[in-house]
């Protein structure tokens, strides 16, 4: 899978007719869902397909498994937030929750290793001061 230039994905077709739409019927759940907890058995419910159907058909579509796309899509729309709210309205930690993430330690983790940086340190520069 390939990533634009805001960090959102795009599709990179390259499977059969029938993978593709299983692929992207779970991507439009998740982008429906994610800021609530997504389970695989939710994927399959909306793809109407079985299990390593779901997870084959996903990973063959966008190059990732669809447990790190739901967790790529979590962490842009807190980076998103982190970096267009307004200043003092919301914390790192409820910016979080909001999008879906349960365990804030997990999450500081993986939004470090994604941006390069931790939460805090995007938040201020938002607010043009240092953490």
């Amino acid at each position: 899978m390939s990533e634009k230039s805001d960090g959102e994905f795009r599709d990179r077709p390259r499977v059969n007719g029938a993978a593709s739409r299983i692929a992207r019927k779970a991507r439009d759940f998740i982008e429906l869902h994610y800021q609530h907890p997504v389970r695989m058995e939710d994927l399959c419910w909306a793809t109407e397909a079985g299990l390593r159907t779901v997870q084959r058909s996903f990973a063959a579509y966008y190059q990732v498994t669809p447990t790190e796309y739901l967790r790529s899509r979590r962490l842009n729309a807190v980076r998103r937030e982190l970096t267009a709210g307004e200043r003092g309205v919301h914390s790192v930690a409820e910016i979080a929750r909001a999008s879906g993430f349960r365990h804030l330690g997990r999450f500081s983790a993986d939004y470090r290793r994604h941006f390069g940086e931790p939460p805090s340190e995007t938040l201020a520069r938002r607010a043009g001061s240092t953490p």
